[in-house]
């Protein structure tokens, strides 16, 4: 499965240092509600987007709060 156009945005605001904290957190709250509907459609989530949240996850110049929210999302939905 490709990543969709929403989940490319997501992910691009999140990792733009121009874009604040707030969009940031708000981007991932939608990664993490595109995961849940993936999951209750028991869809697989493309491999672009595990890729992205796990180095989300172990990124330096992330915000720690984000950080946390990508590890969350992986460990939840086991990816």
């Amino acid at each position: 499965m490709t990543m969709t156009r929403e989940e490319k945005e997501c992910i691009e605001r999140i990792l733009d240092k121009n874009v604040s904290l707030r969009d940031k957190e708000r981007a991932i709250k939608r990664l993490g509600e595109i995961l849940e509907e993936t999951f209750i459609l028991d869809l697989l989530p493309s491999n672009q987007l595990k890729k992205a949240l796990g180095e989300i996850a172990v990124s330096r110049s992330i915000a720690p709060s984000l950080k946390q929210k990508a590890k969350s999302l992986i460990k939840k939905y086991r990816l």
